[in-house]
């Protein structure tokens, strides 16, 4: 029964080890899908920049004034920018803590399997052991009981031939015909008691 237990609660950390890992990889497949568009976003950025480079250049040639325009808008993108990256870097730094917790975890459950297995393992070879005495006991029971059957059967057979052997005692008693006969059933019957 407690090995049936013991099947159960490795089955059910099996499953939970399962979920513990799709969960792992649906929460990485999420991440990188989000990093990807963010990775998309900032290539857009940067070539909404690279284009802005261009036209600031065009624009420069054309007038001084549109220059400073242009520069000053592209510090504030150039600000946004930055801020953005900010916001990447600490997601990416977000990312690898869960993924480091998540990591420890899986560590801590499959430690947690590993010892219950050494202790199912364990089990079954005291069970093995327990199966392997019980198999040696019931032998010794076996021969004990054919010992006893024997005895008895014997005891029987001794029992049957003293009263055989006390009858024609009585009856060489009884008759009394030669003493000699009668010593001589006595003698056989001590031998047989």
């Amino acid at each position: 029964m407690e090995l049936l237990k013991l099947s159960k609660f490795k089955l059910h950390l099996q499953t939970l080890i399962t979920e513990v890992r799709q969960l792992r990889v649906t929460h990485l497949q999420n991440d990188n899908a989000m990093l990807e568009n963010k990775q998309k976003e900032l290539k857009g950025t940067i070539t909404s920049l690279l284009q802005a480079r261009e036209s600031f250049v065009k624009v420069y040639e054309d007038s001084t004034c549109e220059m400073r325009r242009s520069i000053q808008a592209r510090d504030r993108r150039l600000a946004i920018v930055s801020e953005k990256i900010d916001a990447h870097l600490l997601l990416f730094d977000t990312i690898e803590k869960e993924t480091f917790s998540v990591k420890q975890v899986l560590d801590n459950v499959q430690h947690l399997v590993s010892e219950k297995e050494g202790i199912v393992a364990s089990l079954k070879s005291k069970m093995d052991e327990l199966s392997d005495y019980e198999r040696v006991f019931v032998d010794k029971i076996s021969d004990l009981q054919s010992k006893l059957r024997n005895g008895e059967n014997q005891l029987r057979r001794k029992e049957k031939t003293i009263l055989q052997l006390e009858a024609q005692l009585e009856e060489t008693k009884i008759s009394n015909n030669c003493q000699p006969q009668i010593e001589e059933i006595s003698i056989l019957a001590l031998t047989y008691i």
